[in-house]
């Protein structure tokens, strides 16, 4: 609730509606900015068709593309609320403490599935070493 009452403060219309997510369709809401951002930066890169020269074929550029589809408007009015939020709060700026680990210490709440390593087109792990 607290997010909601910022919001409200800067003015935006509050609409209540009911979200069923799971941490997986969560994921794929930030994606969404992050495939965007990626796009921004790639896109010279992907439109010359160098893409297929490049690691994750399975991944990266599928995702540049689907990022091709989100509307600009929709994309600016994300930044928008994002830069209202982070006006009169400082969680942007909020780092865990990760220089109080020491040997022993655990995760809490470590992946349940690790992600494997992304590795270079044509090379292997032990070229990486």
């Amino acid at each position: 609730m607290e997010v909601v009452d910022v919001l409200k403060s800067k003015g935006v219309k509050m609409v209540p509606f009911k979200l069923n997510y799971t941490v997986e369709s969560a994921q794929g809401i930030l994606n969404v900015t992050m495939d965007v951002d990626m796009l921004a930066h790639f896109d010279n890169w992907q439109r010359s068709g160098k893409d297929n020269e490049y690691e994750a074929q399975d991944q990266w550029p599928t995702e540049l593309r689907r990022a091709r589809v989100i509307p600009a408007v929709d994309y600016v009015q994300a930044l928008a609320l994002t830069m209202a939020y982070q006006s009169v709060t400082d969680h942007h700026k909020q780092r865990p403490p990760i220089d109080d680990l020491v040997t022993g210490d655990t995760i809490p709440n470590p992946p349940k599935a690790m992600i494997p390593p992304r590795i270079l087109r044509g090379s292997t792990r032990k070229d990486h070493n």
